[in-house]
Order: structure tokens, then sequence, then C-alpha cells
């Protein structure tokens, strides 16, 4: 029986889904955050925008989108919609 797809058969390169990408440990992260300069409103940025990349894992674009009203306070935890 034959295929439709032109691709059957077609062998490919295999792909590490993480590339070269490596992990900060916790002290890492610390040692990273704390160098971040919070005195300018632009330092506070940064340090949120971080702090959102390493505590949730979302993609850029999703953090490049992200306005005040999309986030939210419930006692202690911090929500993004």
């Amino acid at each position: 029986m034959s295929s439709d797809n032109p691709a059957d058969g077609v062998k490919r390169k295999a792909v590490s889904p993480y590339g070269k990408a490596t992990f900060m440990t916790l002290d890492e992260t610390r040692r990273f955050l704390a160098a971040i300069d919070r005195s300018p409103v632009q330092g506070q940025r940064d340090y949120a925008i971080m702090r959102i990349f390493l505590t949730t894992g979302v993609r850029v674009d999703a953090v490049a989108n992200l306005r005040m009203g999309d986030i939210q306070r419930q006692g202690e935890r911090v929500f993004m919609h």
C-alpha cells in the first residue's frame, strides 16, 4: 500500500530539544538576580522580567506581551493571565 505523504521514509538528523542549554544552580540564580541594579526604574523592570523567566519558564513572547493588568496578586502568590 502506498502512502500519500511525500515525507514518509525521509530520514532527518536527530535534534536535541534543548540545544546547548544549561541550567543555573540556586546560588547562581541568586547571584544573577542580585547583580541587577534595582535603584533605577529600568533595573526594577529588568529584575521583574528575569524573575518571571526564572520562576515560570514562559516564552519570550509571553513576557514581551505582558501588561500590568495581566499580573494579579493573591496573598503571597502572583498570577499572570
